[in-house]
């Protein structure tokens, strides 16, 4: 009996602490302000606190019953001990250089210690336990309480942002905007890709406009695509690193469009553009691949998320992640919220491809069609392991035919996509909406395959990373090759201008619907891009045919000028004094612009927890 009323009282104790710890957390976020855990997920974080906090109360309970003598000690040593273990491992990732690095192993040993003292005091002082009655009582009454508060202070919380816009008279197109992550231009038959990886692309070069001068804004997705849907540079936007996010004061495309009377709608594989991180402003439906809000916002939830990535050469809990749905899972969304919504209003869809991104591993129907069947090496799905920034350092190199075979794979990603691609136009074709609807297709960034040492993306802002595709095709918009060099926060504007609506834009875009229309270029405008990860960070600028990089890590800054018209491929840096201080004037002008209108009110530090949640898609 006195085990079971131990085992009962650790199972009844558990549950209302972990509530009351997971209220605090959600507290924590909310006064950090934009986090990703935002009120309406409270309700969930404070469960899932509860539940996890029975495996603890199950551990004292037994020990209790166990050792009815040290019933006590048992109780306070699990409290203890789980405070302990929370802030440890959520002060190294989040604050230390790793598990191992000597400072983080004196703070270890100090937390320890400083536990250790806690756990005599506790123990020592008169500190009552509440009998079995009282802590049914209690838990029975503080549960609903805590329901009742966070549905309490979730209500409301959905509001609609209007923006003031006008719309020409008159019938007004669709509007289909497709992203493929991760994908190179040159990695394309219209740029003259050995490989035939894009032939439904290809084909609608036929009657679009094809952009072959397009530059992200960033190299990875977040940054990119935050600065294709606002208009706003990276620095404007803030964005910029894994736990920032997209804040309410940024006016997106979707909310623009919404303000016309759109209806609007996002389908996305990549779990950074997520209604967590900010996305899902101005979106009426947004389906998404995304991370729990519990793991990526929550303290327990990092702890939990990285001990599962640290178990991973173990494999105790597997090594992969959720696969993505793939372009075709897209496409079939995307067509059931066309097909169930209103047809007489015109639509505003985002589709957010995860082909080719890494993993490189490709469906079966197109595995294999650009790999060579003797290939015998390592069957790569992923480049090497890469932690550096360039130029600073370098990542390991493979073996001739292991680079060639996961080129090729990547290259099957991109057929992949372009299939998908393919069954979108053929759906919007058979539905009798293709003509009346501007399809853009495009990417946030590139990819790289050591060119410069690196492999992925989001290390460096090398042409491999920043130049690429942008097709834009529909009513209004005459066909033909483009080479003058186009912003990525040039969408913004422009695709304001093709739908007939007006709005006000950022002043870092310029509508280029005229040349859309007819093929007069715009004014030259320098093109700028920006990336940041943890202490390391890079910017450059693109203008009149040369291009300048400005790179730092720590007290470290390197600077690179390149005249990509006779060296295309950035091998050979330029010795031109002169004209490197004009282009670095034209980038600090640029980001002053910027930053007079930047969004982010504070700076936050890289969580490591965070870094390695999505480490599943390469992200570092």
């Amino acid at each position: 009996m006195a085990r079971a009323a131990h085992l009962r009282q650790g199972l009844l104790a558990a549950p209302v602490i972990g509530a009351f710890v997971g209220l605090a957390d959600c507290i924590r976020a909310a006064a950090e302000g934009g986090t990703v855990l935002t009120p309406r997920h409270w309700p969930g974080t404070v469960a899932a606190y509860a539940v996890i906090w029975v495996l603890p109360g199950l551990a004292a309970g037994l020990a209790g019953g166990l050792f009815p003598r040290r019933s006590r000690a048992a109780v306070l040593l699990a409290a203890v001990g789980s405070a302990t273990f929370v802030i440890g491992a959520f002060a190294n990732i989040v604050h230390l250089p790793s598990f191992t690095a000597p400072e983080s192993l004196r703070f270890d040993a100090l937390l320890v210690a400083a536990a250790a003292v806690a756990f005599g005091l506790l123990y020592r002082l008169p500190v009552p336990v509440p009998d079995p009655r009282t802590r049914t009582w209690l838990a029975a009454g503080t549960v609903p309480f805590l329901v009742a508060l966070v549905a309490r202070l979730v209500a409301g919380n959905e509001a609609v942002s209007r923006v003031d816009v006008k719309s020409a008279a008159g019938p007004r197109p669709g509007v289909l905007v497709v992203l493929a992550d991760s994908l190179r231009a040159d990695h394309l038959g219209a740029f003259g890709y050995e490989r035939d990886t894009s032939p439904r692309f290809d084909a609608l070069t036929g009657r679009g406009a094809l952009f072959t001068e397009f530059r992200a804004a960033s190299t990875w997705t977040k940054p990119a695509t935050a600065s294709l849907l606002t208009g706003l540079l990276p620095t404007a936007h803030g964005a910029v690193e894994h736990r920032e996010v997209l804040g309410p004061g940024a006016v997106t495309l979707a909310e623009v469009f919404r303000s016309a009377g759109y209806r609007t709608a996002a389908f996305s594989d990549n779990p950074f553009v997520a209604p967590e991180f900010g996305f899902g402003q101005g979106f009426e439906v947004f389906r998404a691949l995304g991370s729990s809000p519990f793991v990526n916002g929550s303290l327990l939830g990092k702890v939990l998320w990285t001990a599962r990535i640290l178990s991973m050469d173990g494999r105790p809990f597997g090594s992969r992640l959720p696969p993505i749905r793939g372009t075709p899972d897209l496409a079939r969304r995307l067509f059931e919220w066309l097909d169930g919504t209103d047809a007489a209003r015109p639509f505003f869809a985002y589709v957010h491809a995860m082909e080719p991104h890494v993993p490189y591993d490709p469906p079966a129907p197109f595995r294999g069609r650009f790999a060579d069947p003797d290939y015998a090496g390592p069957d790569h799905t992923r480049p090497p392991a890469y932690q550096g920034f360039l130029p600073f350092e370098t990542g390991p190199a493979l073996p001739a035919d292991e680079h060639h075979h996961l080129v090729a794979r990547y290259d099957e990603e991109i057929l992949a996509f372009d299939s998908g691609l393919g069954a979108i136009l053929d759906g919007l074709f058979a539905r009798g909406l293709l003509a009346g609807t501007i399809v853009v297709v495009l990417a946030d960034h590139g990819e790289e395959f050591h060119e410069h040492g690196g492999w992925t993306h989001g290390q460096s802002l090398f042409e491999e990373l920043l130049r690429v595709p942008l097709l834009i095709a529909g009513p209004g918009v005459e066909p033909g090759r483009h080479a003058f060099a186009l912003r990525a926060t040039d969408l913004f504007p422009t695709l304001l201008s093709l739908a007939g609506l007006v709005a006000d834009t950022p002043p870092f875009g310029v509508d280029v619907a005229a040349t859309v229309r007819s093929g007069t270029p715009p004014p030259e405008a320098p093109v700028l891009s920006e990336v940041t990860f943890g202490g390391a960070g890079a910017r450059s600028v693109v203008q009149a045919g040369s291009k300048y990089i400005l790179a730092h890590r720590g007290g470290e800054t390197r600077a690179l000028h390149f005249d990509l018209a006779q060296d295309p491929e950035e091998q050979r840096p330029l010795t031109d004094p002169e004209r490197a201080r004009s282009l670095a004037e034209s980038l600090a002008t640029v980001l002053r612009a910027a930053e007079a209108v930047s969004l982010r009110s504070r700076s936050r530090k890289l969580s490591r927890a965070e870094e390695e949640q999505f480490r599943g898609f390469g992200y570092r």
